[in-house]
């Protein structure tokens, strides 16, 4: 079967279309494809990356906000274990705390004989510093003044007390306490 000229352009036309769809394919689509599919990936990739960023800013925010609790909480305990230097304030409180009831110091020093180990917290030497105090009272007084000791704003600790009845000023008793409270140990 011979073809005409007419049929012959026609198949190649036709045969023509097919190469230049198999080039457009093969050479502008396919490689745009691939293209396509390869930024697809690399955009789930980064999706999860920011994703993973997002998490972990949550999880910094969370530890920033626990370390700022921390940090108050640390500051706040700072702030009631003084210093050796400020022995001299924390005399004035357990002063302070007989005003108002009817107490009357008689000697309030440093207790010498009593020797405490230190101890070691986070970098810090505290020290164990205890007070002789000699007071004179009655019972409901020396209640009420163990009660604000109790809620000073510092740490006090009563180690020892003793009551005696005192005859020459009846009805005050005559009261020795040592009290103890933790010190920053310079170094």
């Amino acid at each position: 079967m011979k073809l005409d000229k007419k049929q012959q352009i026609r198949i190649a036309k036709i045969v023509g279309l097919i190469v230049i769809v198999y080039i457009y394919y093969n050479y502008l689509c396919l490689p745009k494809k691939k293209q396509a599919a390869a930024l697809q990936f690399q955009l789930q990739e980064i999706e999860t990356e920011i994703q993973k960023a997002r998490t972990n800013a949550n999880y910094l925010e969370e530890m920033q906000k626990e370390i700022a609790v921390i940090e108050q909480r640390w500051n706040y305990m700072k702030k009631r274990i003084p210093s050796k230097k400020q022995f001299p304030q924390i005399l004035e409180e357990l002063a302070e705390a007989a005003t108002g009831d009817n107490v009357y110091y008689v000697s309030i020093a440093p207790e010498i004989t009593r020797r405490y180990s230190a101890i070691m917290i986070k970098n810090l030497n505290y020290e164990k510093l205890p007070i002789k105090i000699n007071l004179q009272c009655r019972y409901r007084d020396l209640g009420n003044y163990l009660y604000k000791l109790d809620n000073l704003y510092r740490l006090i600790k009563v180690e020892d007390i003793e009551l005696k009845a005192d005859e020459s000023a009846f009805p005050l008793l005559s009261v020795d306490l040592i009290v103890s409270t933790y010190v920053v140990s310079e170094r």
